[in-house]
């Protein structure tokens, strides 16, 4: 079994804070809080902490999460 969703996300956030992305902790904390993979789509969650835009519902898409 992979990692889990949580473990995902503070692996990117110990990625993006050590690239200079994230530079206050309130950012980090959010970061850490909000699950990235309740935004996209089912087919999608598996991606949802890869750093690159995701497609999501209307034809639109979620940011990477190194643009903060």
């Amino acid at each position: 079994m992979g990692e889990s969703f949580f473990e995902q996300r503070k692996r990117i956030v110990e990625s993006l804070e050590r690239m200079g992305y994230i530079r206050t902790q309130a950012v980090k904390k959010a970061m850490l809080k909000v699950r990235r993979e309740d935004f996209v789509p089912p087919e999608n969650k598996e991606n949802a902490y890869v750093d690159s835009p995701l497609p999501i519902p209307g034809n639109a898409t979620i940011s990477a999460p190194h643009k903060l």
